[in-house]
């Protein structure tokens, strides 16, 4: 969409949520919000590997909470530690049986555009992020090779 100078990566900053200091592992923002809103996070990922489901939910109720992390869109992924499987939302990730297809289960992941940056799209290059399969599949090698190489 042409679009990457027009957001704000929140990665490694500490946000004020509800007089407590919280980071997000990923998010993004319009870098110049609509007048009269302050610059946050509109769209966050919450990771967990080690955490449980029941934490990574409590994350995420948090930031999408109006009066304390007032995100838009707060994405869940859990990622297993001993099996080629991840979760993001609705969407599974797997190593098939025989380890050499990723496989896809509920793809795309879907960005709405005005959720991210609080307008309507102005041009016909302009609308939602979308991930397709691909995409999806990509991050999940780039996952499991960071996750499983030998050090």
């Amino acid at each position: 969409m042409g679009l990457d100078w027009e957001t704000f990566s929140y990665g490694e900053v500490n946000i004020n949520v509800n007089g407590m200091s919280k980071q997000p592992d990923w998010a993004l923002g319009p870098r110049r919000p609509p007048p009269g809103t302050r610059k946050r996070p509109m769209v966050v990922a919450e990771i967990a590997i080690s955490e449980t489901r029941t934490r990574l939910q409590r994350d995420i109720d948090l930031w999408l909470d109006p009066s304390r992390g007032n995100t838009n869109v707060a994405i869940a992924i859990k990622i297993n530690r001993t099996r080629l499987l991840i979760t993001i939302d609705n969407i599974e990730i797997r190593e098939s049986h025989i380890g050499d297809e990723v496989r896809v289960s509920g793809a795309p992941l879907t960005i709405p555009f005005d959720l991210l940056f609080l307008r309507p799209p102005k041009s016909p290059r302009e609308g939602d992020l979308t991930i397709g399969k691909e995409g999806i599949e990509e991050f999940a090698k780039w996952v499991w090779e960071a996750q499983f190489a030998p050090f």
